[in-house]
């Protein structure tokens, strides 16, 4: 009975440790520096690992004036310096017109950048970011800011 209690109380512990902390946003900003009439809007979500600073991110928005939306997947490496909170990030996205299952009609692209959270209260902050998006013919800039809560 003791070594089931004790198992018990490891797997709970462990489980609690593991727990992913989350970052939760709305953004908005310019789809490109040479085109500030691309305006964008979206969400964006974050979860850590059980590696101290690095978070897998998701983000969603809407392309304007284009009606086109972007799906964007990446690791994001981030470290809390009080108030602060610079971070770098690297990924991959998509832009489409709407979902379907022929990935042809779909724009991916790779993507860099990095950023800064400035935290107003220990679970919300606020987001500037900017990000180089190289797609198989161009690259686009895309500059955000948003509001975040951090679970």
């Amino acid at each position: 009975m003791i070594k089931k209690i004790f198992l018990l109380l490891f797997l709970l512990f462990v489980l609690t440790y593991a727990a992913f902390p989350m970052d939760l946003g709305l953004i908005v900003g310019v789809g490109t520096i040479n085109n500030r009439t691309e305006s964008i809007y979206g969400a964006s979500g974050s979860w850590g690992f059980i590696i101290p600073m690095l978070k897998f991110e998701v983000e969603y928005y809407n392309l304007g004036k284009r009606k086109y939306e972007a799906v964007t997947g990446g690791l994001k490496l981030r470290k809390k310096l009080g108030k602060f909170a610079p971070y770098a990030l690297i990924g991959v996205g998509a832009e489409f017109e709407n979902i379907t299952f022929h990935t042809g009609e779909y724009e991916t692209f790779l993507f860099v950048g990095g950023g800064v959270h400035f935290f107003l209260i220990d679970f919300v902050s606020i987001r500037g970011d900017i990000r180089f998006l190289n797609y198989a013919d161009y690259n686009k800039t895309r500059l955000s800011v948003g509001v975040f809560v951090h679970i």
